[in-house]
């Protein structure tokens, strides 16, 4: 996930979806980014606005990347998970969790 603990972090541009950037296609198909996969890939972790929900937990999911680039086009890869809510429970309840986080100083 990403770290938004400042102004100079370079993940606030990228979610400002500049010209040619992933969130140029992903804001108006209803993805807003979050972060990408921990795995050297480039596809995008986003919430999924897409689909009504109850208290605005929106199912988080991955984006391929490499269809946006090529071909205009926002595939879902998979549901990660249901809510933001389960990603946490998830997260907290196991000693080895799915999610990491970059920092930008480093």
């Amino acid at each position: 996930m990403y770290a938004w603990d400042c102004d100079s972090n370079p993940y606030i541009e990228e979610a400002s979806a500049p010209k040619n950037s992933l969130s140029e296609f992903l804001i108006p198909a209803g993805f807003v980014q979050i972060g990408r996969t921990d795995v050297g890939g480039f596809d995008a972790i986003c919430f999924d606005w897409n689909k009504p929900v109850q208290n605005r937990e929106y199912r988080v999911v991955q984006v391929d990347h490499e269809d946006i680039l090529c071909n205009s086009k926002v595939r879902i890869v998979s549901e990660l998970w249901p809510s933001f809510i389960k990603l946490v429970q998830e997260t907290l309840s196991t000693p080895v969790p799915r999610i990491s986080w970059e920092d930008p100083i480093v």
